[in-house]
């Protein structure tokens, strides 16, 4: 099943995103910090990452 990782610090629009993607059938994580993402198990285990550019602790393309 493809993995997709939502890094999202807006909570409605992080909360869509993760219910739109589970509902097509997906498997989705979702943090809402650079930091939150660095605890997970490696982007490596994503197919996909949907990142905010705007976080409050720095910009989502730092972790791609």
């Amino acid at each position: 099943m493809l993995k997709i990782l939502v890094i999202e610090d807006d909570l409605e629009t992080g909360d869509y995103l993760r219910s739109e993607f589970h509902r097509a059938g997906y498997a989705c994580d979702y943090v809402d910090t650079l930091a939150s993402t660095r605890v997970q198990s490696g982007l490596s285990n994503f197919a996909v990452v949907v990142f905010d550019r705007l976080l409050p602790d720095g910009d989502g393309i730092d972790v791609v």
